[in-house]
């Protein structure tokens, strides 16, 4: 939609408000019957999100249109603006406060109900800090404790509706990732992305609730408690009473970054740090949010013996010989514009000259990019900028070769596209909306940026498939790894185990290799890439294999890494996961 003439995205803006309605109704036609009124799960409908300070027009465009698609459930648009015909929600770690401010629309707990529709369980990038360890269990945002806390804030407030973002981890399979973000999406969250329950926080929360449930009717037949808490005798120490026929539930909780005595109905209580208990008429304890039970298994890791692979290198000697698409232009083209975001890489290609024999290529790029550098087909070197940031940034490349005239090529990778949402219009939409080089280039200080350009779109691999078994049979395969160069297809076979389920998960550990997409049958199961943090740790060891993926048991699968970076030794192996009693 960025290339369509005259669009303003996300404004009052007829080509934008048209290609919304479309998306709009394909989508709720191919899920109407999954909706409440007709027997189906779906309760609330979302029709934007986090959207400030926007067009007042597009903003009643957007409830007006919403409504007319007749679905009979209510409409939200969360965290920002939000038109008269929807339910202003909140996101974030905590939106108690959310509630005690009437929401940013000032109708909350007024003429509209408490909605969270993001309780986050934040995402990781490549290279950022483990806390201990590059498998599942090894990096979590939030603590078991802090998230029930802060779901029980919300509903001792009043809140009707909450959602987690997310409970299950997920991955992103194929080039689905935001900048900088791992293959895995939130995996601290309560369900691995795995799908192996993240525990004790799994059984910590679906404890809280099946409490919930089963006070849902003394909180349901009482007005919300929203600035009607009863004050306790510290600081920040409250509780929020409902009663209904003969039941009530009290919330007692300690609001505050530091442990204390509360005393309720003069029975004292031990608080830690932002906690909570929460107790009936007679003073039973229904739940208490740091009475956390640790769970009796561990999770372990069986991997095979490391798995056999043959070769074959990218041609970029000859990338036009080898069947690739051209673009040639008088200037170096960004990236998008080029391959409209269907593939991740795009190949430059150029002939510069050397006025000396050691210089600098510096590349004027944005965040999330990647380049890798060749002089005459030979590798020369890369350099990347991987974090979830939106910006400008310039990447540097030593370059060695003879004075005078040479080829250059240079692979550039998107390393995932901003997942922000601001309009066209908005002065930081360009660095979030593209990719390769960015409006300048030099050589040894010399501006190459404006003369002939050739752009292939894609990796040569991809073009030809090499990664299915058709497109695999027509390009030979070697063994000699030592002689696999930076841009080089592996691949493998390997068996489908037996026993594979809910609680027995399969993993790729591409031990050995650098950084590149992987596919098991066909299926792209994202990129791969084996970059440490500050502690030596992988920031993701493992990759999950969706079981829908294999061949039956006893088959062979196969398996191709296509490295962009270059593979040290492949030692890769595949895993089987589960959790075992201690």
């Amino acid at each position: 939609m960025n290339y369509l003439e005259g669009v303003r995205l996300r404004a009052n803006n007829d080509i934008w408000k048209s290609e919304v309605g479309q998306w709009m109704k394909v989508l709720t036609d191919y899920t109407r019957d999954f909706f409440a009124d007709r027997g189906g799960p779906i309760i609330f409908s979302q029709i934007e999100n986090e959207l400030w300070n926007g067009d007042k027009e597009y903003i009643t465009w957007c409830g007006e249109f919403a409504e007319s698609l007749d679905l009979h459930v209510p409409w939200m648009m969360c965290n920002g603006d939000s038109s008269e015909l929807t339910i202003n929600a909140c996101n974030g770690r905590d939106c108690s406060s959310f509630l005690e401010k009437n929401g940013q629309s000032g109708r909350i707990l007024i003429d509209q109900p408490g909605c969270w529709t993001e309780n986050e369980g934040w995402f990781q990038e490549f290279g950022a800090m483990n806390t201990e360890k590059d498998d599942y269990e090894g990096w979590d945002s939030r603590s078991g404790e802090d998230y029930v806390f802060n779901v029980l804030k919300f509903i001792d407030r009043g809140g009707s509706y909450h959602n987690y973002y997310m409970w299950f981890g997920g991955n992103h399979y194929g080039k689905w990732a935001g900048n900088g973000m791992t293959n895995w999406y939130t995996n601290g969250v309560m369900i691995h992305s795995d799908t192996l329950p993240n525990e004790p926080k799994h059984t910590h929360t679906a404890k809280m609730h099946r409490m919930l449930a089963n006070i849902a009717s003394v909180l349901l037949n009482d007005e919300a408690k929203v600035n009607k808490q009863v004050k306790l005798n510290c600081d920040s120490c409250n509780a929020f009473e409902y009663r209904y026929d003969g039941h009530e539930v009290t919330f007692v909780e300690n609001n505050k970054a530091s442990a204390d005595t509360v005393i309720y109905r003069d029975i004292i209580y031990k608080m830690d740090k932002w906690s909570m208990v929460v107790v009936d008429e007679d003073d039973n304890i229904l739940f208490d949010t740091q009475d956390i039970k640790p769970i009796n298994k561990h999770r372990v890791y069986h991997c095979e013996e490391k798995l056999d692979f043959t070769y074959w290198n990218e041609p970029i000697q000859d990338l036009k010989g080898a069947g690739m698409s051209v673009v040639v232009s008088p200037k170096a083209n960004e990236q998008l514009n080029m391959t409209r975001d269907l593939t991740e890489f795009l190949y430059y290609e150029t002939t510069v000259m050397m006025p000396q024999e050691e210089c600098t290529l510096s590349i004027g790029g944005t965040d999330a990019n990647a380049f890798v550098a060749f002089l005459d087909d030979q590798y020369m070197g890369a350099d990347d900028e991987h974090t979830h940031k939106d910006g400008w940034h310039t990447m540097y490349i030593k370059m060695k070769g003879s004075v005078g005239e040479h080829k250059l090529t240079i692979l550039s990778e998107s390393l995932g596209v901003s997942n922000s949402m601001n309009s066209n219009q908005d002065p930081t939409w360009a660095s979030q909306r593209l990719k390769g080089i960015c409006g300048w280039i030099k050589l040894c200080d010399n501006d190459i940026f404006n003369q002939k350009w050739s752009h292939y779109p894609g990796l040569v691999g991809e073009v030809k498939q090499v990664f299915t078994e058709a497109g695999a049979a027509q390009v030979e395969w070697k063994k000699d790894l030592e002689n696999a160069a930076p841009l080089a297809w592996y691949r493998s076979s390997f068996k489908t185990p037996v026993g594979l389920n809910r609680n027995l998960q399969l993993l790729l550990r591409p031990e050995g290799m650098n950084r590149g997409q992987a596919y098991v049958n066909g299926h792209n199961i994202g990129r791969y890439w084996m970059i440490k943090d500050t502690n030596g740790e992988y920031t993701q060891g493992y990759y999950h294999i969706p079981r829908d993926w294999l061949n039956p048991v006893g088959e062979e699968n196969t398996l191709f890494l296509g490295e962009t970076l270059g593979a040290d030794e492949p030692n890769v192996t595949i895993c089987t996961t589960e959790y075992i009693n201690n």
